[in-house]
């Protein structure tokens, strides 16, 4: 075994398994203590207070109360930062955000938003298709001198006048005042930003003739001290003006980012619960999955950046007014430059949003095989099928970085031009300026240096800016998916407390959502000079056929146990599905009388304590809580738990699962309650239990429907409904079906005889049973010791960046060939940049004594230095993230592949997607 694959066994063990060792962590508190006084910042509390005991007892924003010297300095956040530095922070540390800025609150105003435009953009198409909605005349005239108008005018009405709802302007709506704020803020601050330029070319001004009034010994002509203080202190306030804003403007645009990210999350989590079947086919967990953590997550990035792409060119259009005037028509011939580059950005552009749709293709494909993985990683361990899902896996990743590593080194390219421009535009300007016959001098030269370095910042940002814009559209329109072209089971199920019934379904038809017809082949490449044959698969006929309930009439009694029954196959759980509303319905009507609990066949259990699996999100009553233990018969599981009920991690039997399925239904104290052949999962005994305590507690009030397999049950039950081929057959008491000897008694003749000779075999097994539980009572109980949590606490870094990180990640990259050739180019930009400014003095001096063609020629090569080496440095960071994603990449998938199966059963499945989701979108684009 070698080195590696000795340190990926030891990583890959939990927390748990570790407990034995002797080596304790020492307390990061007594850490901080023992920090040497000099290191301490002022106004640092020695001993900090301990956080919080849960989030809900945080303290309330400070910025919500705050005076307005604190909101304009945002001195409110300084009591945190302090707190920061003399303790690690925990999560009940931060501040409660308002109730405008809650998640909940912001994802509601999306959704209603949406709704809206979606309701308004179908009455449109509505109109449109009755011909209420004319064109236009200016369309009509087009189309009158293009010809085939009456064709054009089809095509418009069929698809380019239809619209659809916006999910920009929903996002917009619900935090516009905010957002908007700040761009307005941003557009002061470059306002203010843009007059730097005139403060300094007048102070330079009032220093030269103020230097040459005193060279020439004229104490008359040295102007008075007070203009050049004002424009000192003048020049100091524009800049502090300007910072305020643009602070202001990055606060507002970055938190306008995170609240929009909580809100889109949950929104995206509404939906999804609300998915038609036909949806869920397309959306699987691992697409959703990859819509919140990489989808939304690039429009929050965005969200930082898009306003620059509006305030940019007024920022750029103010400083080429001032270039004019410093250097006359030759400042148009630099912005002619920047005019000529502009749409070979665009294009280039284009081409990054090409590139991103492609790799996300890949990037869904890969989620998608992920969480099918993790899903059933005991299957893959049982026939140690892991090496070739490795390779499947890493063949998804390399085709998705073919286009990443394009993307990159794409966008380094227009990145180092873009960067480049205000340079190659300043030497082009200069050049012909000289050309002209003007002289070169100081005041104008050194403003329009400044004005063309304020250029560079708008400039630099605006790729950034337009490619997270295009990263953010084609997420949003990735994000269709789930708003627009998901169908969502409407809730049209009607609740009226004033029914005679519990439930009622009158002329009720429903079926389920046929599944999306498959993707179409791709068209297959020449390879070797051959062109492989494409193969179409025909359509079975079954395709066709989707199972559906028709006629269905049920009345449910209240405070009874009624029983559906019936063949496997038959429709008794699609029956259960139609009537709380997962199933579509075509026709008839359905009504509750109350709330309704319903326990699925197949039990689902979250990576939580067995306590949280059960409240599940709801308040914490004992007695109540007890009770269903009791009646679920957990007691005895959770004896033999190391923690209780407040054991988390455990990997449960299939009837442990089922029976907390069971509590779970019977706590939340629902007056309906329904249960899909809970049963079947069960011991014999077990059920019998769990029969008496729950189904025939005729105290309790409630209302049980049951499907079940077990007939032996059935004279026990109020009322019985037996389905065939998805219809109702029969319904009746127990006794009156078996008289009239129709489809129950069939069913009952035909299994019931098989059943109860399977009783006889666990009533004797169950005598054993109990008979062996009394002599287990008569021992001492063993009581619960608490042991260590099995669910793992997700690692958490605290403080700097460690030197360790940095060397993994250069190590990663090649970062022994990569490395030298980035340091060349950084060294070699940073001279070309000095010598630059130098090579302007000189000019200015004719230091050299030479004609002004050799200083405009040196000038014009240090500025084809500065892009070359903006373009290196650009290059080798490019090539250095993309090695390093793909080695990260490949050590994660074959760690955690390799993982032991208590890995898995300690650490949440979503934390495992999300590292090789969210964080892996990170290393490939953030990071480069």
């Amino acid at each position: 075994m070698d080195k590696e694959t000795k340190r990926d066994d030891a990583e890959s063990i939990p927390p748990s398994e570790k407990a034995g060792s002797s080596f304790e962590e020492p307390d990061e508190i007594e850490c901080t203590k023992a920090k040497k006084s000099w290191l301490r910042m002022p106004f640092v509390p020695v001993n900090p207070p301990p956080p919080k005991a849960s989030i809900d007892d945080a303290d309330m924003l400070p910025e919500v109360t705050a005076g307005w010297y604190s909101i304009l300095t945002f001195g409110w956040i300084s009591a945190l930062l302090s707190l920061g530095y003399a303790r690690p922070l925990e999560a009940s540390d931060l501040y409660r955000l308002p109730d405008h800025r809650a998640a909940k609150i912001i994802g509601d105003k999306i959704i209603a938003s949406y709704d809206l435009r979606a309701k308004q953009a179908r009455e449109y198409n509505t109109r449109l298709d009755n011909g209420e909605v004319s064109p236009g005349w200016r369309r009509s005239v087009w189309w009158s001198l293009r010809g085939k108008k009456a064709e054009r005018l089809q095509q418009w009405r069929d698809k380019d006048g239809r619209r659809r709802a916006s999910l920009v302007w929903a996002m917009n709506d619900s935090i516009a005042w905010w957002y908007w704020s700040g761009g307005f803020l941003k557009l002061l601050g470059d306002i203010a930003t843009i007059l730097t330029p005139l403060l300094v070319k007048a102070l330079i001004n009032f220093g030269t003739e103020a230097y040459t009034a005193h060279k020439a010994n004229q104490p008359e002509n040295i102007p008075a001290i007070g203009p050049g203080i004002g424009l000192a202190f003048g020049l100091l306030l524009v800049q502090l003006f300007s910072s305020l804003c643009n602070h202001h403007f990055f606060y507002r645009s970055t938190t306008t980012g995170v609240l929009i990210r909580g809100g889109m999350i949950t929104a995206i989590y509404d939906r999804s619960l609300r998915l038609s079947t036909r949806a869920r086919t397309k959306l699987t967990n691992g697409k959703l999955v990859n819509h919140i953590s990489t989808d939304v997550s690039r429009i929050d990035f965005c969200a930082g950046f898009f306003q620059m792409a509006l305030t940019a060119p007024i920022q750029m259009a103010i400083c080429l007014a001032q270039l004019i005037i410093n250097l006359g028509p030759s400042a148009l011939v630099g912005f002619a430059f920047f005019v000529i580059c502009t749409p070979i950005q665009t294009r280039v552009m284009t081409r990054l949003m090409g590139l991103r749709s492609k790799s996300m293709a890949w990037t869904d494909k890969r989620a998608k095989l992920l969480q099918e993985l993790l899903g059933g990683m005991k299957i893959i361990k049982f026939f140690a099928w892991e090496m070739p899902y490795l390779k499947r896996i890493g063949d998804y990743r390399n085709s998705e970085l073919e286009y990443i590593r394009t993307l990159l080194i794409i966008r380094g390219a227009n990145n180092a031009v873009a960067v480049s421009l205000p340079v190659l535009a300043s030497v082009i300007s200069f050049v012909v300026y000289s050309a002209l016959g003007h002289s070169i001098n100081a005041a104008n030269i050194f403003a329009s240096l400044t004005l063309f370095n304020l250029l560079r910042l708008p400039l630099m940002l605006l790729p950034m800016t337009l490619s997270t814009t295009a990263d953010a559209s084609n997420a949003i329109k990735r994000l269709y998916d789930v708003f627009f072209e998901a169908e969502t089971i409407e809730e049209d199920r009607i609740t009226d407390g004033d029914m005679k019934h519990a439930i009622e379904i009158t002329d009720g038809a429903f079926t389920w959502d046929s599944p999306p017809p498959p993707e179409k082949a791709a068209k297959s490449k020449k390879r070797k000079g051959k062109i492989a044959p494409v193969i179409v698969a025909e359509k079975p006929e079954h395709m066709d056929k989707v199972f559906g309930l028709s006629d269905i009439n049920m009345t449910i009694p209240e405070g009874q146990l009624t029983a559906i029954v019936g063949p496997v196959g038959t429709g008794k759980t699609s029956l259960l599905e139609a009537t709380i509303g997962e199933m579509r319905k075509t026709a008839g009507t359905v009504k509750f009388k109350s709330s309704v609990a319903y326990c699925p066949q197949t039990a689902w259990i979250q990576n939580a304590t067995v306590r949280e699996n059960i409240c599940f999100g709801r308040p914490f009553e004992e007695d109540r809580y007890w009770k269903a233990i009791k009646d679920a018969c957990l007691e005895t599981d959770l004896e033999m738990l190391p923690n209780g009920d407040l054991t988390e991690g455990i990997s449960l039997s299939g009837g442990q699962k089922q029976r907390i399925n069971i509590c779970r239904a019977i706590y939340v104290d629902a007056d309906i309650q329904i249960f899909d052949d809970p049963l079947s999962a069960l011991d014999a005994h077990v059920g019998k239990s769990v029969f008496n305590n729950v189904f025939l507690n005729a105290t309790s009030g409630k209302t049980r429907v049951l499907v079940t397999h077990a007939l032996h049950f059935l004279p026990q039950v109020d009322y019985i409904y037996t389905i065939l081929d998805g219809k109702i057959a029969e319904c009746g008491t127990y006794h009156e079906l078996i008289v009239k000897e129709g489809a129950f008694a069939r069913f009952v003749h035909e299994f019931g005889a098989k059943d109860e000779k399977e009783d006889e075999k666990e009533d004797e097994k169950e005598e054993e049973v109990v008979a062996e539980a009394d002599d287990e009572a008569e021992k001492p109980k063993k009581k619960n010791t608490l042991g260590p949590a099995l669910m793992q606490v997700e690692e958490r870094n605290t403080g700097a960046v460690a030197a360790v990180i940095y060397k993994e990640y250069l190590k990663a990259g090649n970062g022994k060939i990569i490395l030298p050739c980035l340091a060349f180019s950084i060294v070699f930009l940073q001279c070309a940049q000095v010598l630059s400014s130098y090579w302007l003095v000189y000019w200015e001096e004719l230091k050299f004594h030479q004609p002004s063609g050799f200083y405009m020629g040196v000038y014009a090569g240090l500025g084809v230095a500065q892009t070359l080496g903006f373009f290196l440095m650009g290059y080798c960071f490019a090539l250095l993230t993309f090695y390093a994603s793909r080695e990260l990449h490949r050590r994660a998938i074959k760690r955690v592949m390799n993982a032991p199966m208590s890995f898995f059963e300690t650490t949440p499945l979503g934390r495992i997607m999300n590292r090789f989701s969210k964080d892996i979108d990170t290393i490939d684009n953030l990071l480069g």
